[in-house]
């Protein structure tokens, strides 16, 4: 598929995800309306109901609102513990200290980090110190961290661990939500073997940028990519060297542009690079720069090195090859034509002027 992605899997992903707030719906609904709702310990006045406290973590739109909340309604419920939560990457691996606090220190990911953290809790964080409650932060069948608790010397009160047990409940179904809508809008512009965006949203960028392009009077660069020789590359080395070399090539793309260029995969060999604010001079040679950096590309496979195969390059700009989207799109692949023409490993500027400009 020239999108890059599976659409069972992202049917599957987006399903997930609103099951986990159809389920968020549901618990809301039961916390409003069961007969053990009660007001929260501390100052009811300042906290209200449980219900309510479940409803400010669930209404959160990223992961630091729902930890700020679940930090606030702790120290509140439990004035007297220390905690500790503890989330996965998103890619996999293991759980990375998000956020701690106790009664007189508050720490979240994303803000600076006090001078001392507390050593209980940096024990407790290492694993080092066993803690009073480990509870899983979880929803919709997604896993994404630890909450782990700690009553000082006083023990576990019963109300505390109650209050634990719903504030865990409460933000790992919130997270779960978050991470599974990010997963899905992630894999709706993405294709999955190079991480690169895929040809949904070139079109959509090209025309957003090329709007912003005529407004503000600014160029904007392209550059397509072909790989020569994939195919018989393939054949030689087999498909799974094949899909490292796309990979490789993908993984050049992302770190060799700036942070507003977008990367593309938009076919099998086919790779684009939109660059908006660069004139047609500066995409050509930053086209020069990759043409040469992939063909010294050079692939570690078992326990022998292979060569990458060579690129052909085409560069087009707005507006002086092009003034429209698919015109730019056009130009630029008429380039890689010229550029496959003269043998491959070659970078060619599009001939194709508009003479019409508004």
């Amino acid at each position: 598929m020239t999108d890059g992605k599976d659409p069972r899997d992202l049917a599957a992903l987006l399903a997930a995800a609103a099951d986990a707030q159809a389920e968020a719906a549901k618990r809301l609904d039961e916390a409003r309306t069961c007969e053990a709702e009660r007001p929260v310990t501390g100052d009811p006045a300042l906290l209200g109901t449980v219900a309510e406290i479940i409803t400010a973590i669930a209404r959160q739109t990223d992961t630091r609102g729902v930890l700020e909340r679940m930090a606030g309604a702790a120290r509140r419920m439990m004035p007297t513990a220390g905690c500790v939560v503890l989330l996965r990457a998103p890619e996999g691996g293991g759980a990375n200290l998000a956020a701690y606090w106790d009664a007189g220190t508050l720490w979240i990911e994303g803000a600076s980090r006090p001078h001392a953290m507390p050593d209980a809790l940096e024990r407790i964080s290492r694993g080092d110190t066993a803690p009073d409650l480990i509870l899983d932060l979880a929803g919709a069948g997604v896993a994404v961290g630890e909450f782990r608790v700690w009553f000082n010397d006083s023990g576990a009160p019963e109300s505390d661990t109650a209050s634990a047990h719903i504030l865990a409940e409460a933000t790992g179904l919130a997270l779960a939500c978050l991470a599974l809508q990010t997963n899905a809008r992630h894999r709706s512009v993405r294709e999955p073997l190079t991480g690169l965006f895929n040809r949904r949203y070139l079109e959509d960028t090209l025309q957003r940028e090329i709007h912003r392009c005529k407004r503000m009077k600014r160029p904007l660069g392209l550059i397509q990519l072909d790989l020569d020789g994939l195919s018989a590359f393939n054949l030689e080395h087999g498909r799974t060297a094949g899909d490292r070399l796309l990979q490789a090539v993908g993984g050049l793309l992302q770190s060799s542009f700036r942070g507003s260029d977008a990367a593309c995969r938009i076919d099998d060999d086919t790779f684009v690079v939109v660059m908006p604010d660069a004139d047609l001079n500066d995409t050509r040679l930053r086209a020069e720069h990759l043409r040469d950096e992939i063909a010294t590309l050079e692939l570690p496979l078992g326990q022998q090195v292979i060569q990458s195969v060579p690129a052909s390059i085409g560069v087009a700009g707005y507006p002086e090859l092009a003034i429209t989207g698919d015109e730019l799109m056009l130009a630029a692949d008429s380039a890689v034509q010229l550029a496959r023409g003269a043998g491959g490993n070659a970078v060619e500027l599009a001939q194709r002027a508009v003479t019409d400009q508004p």
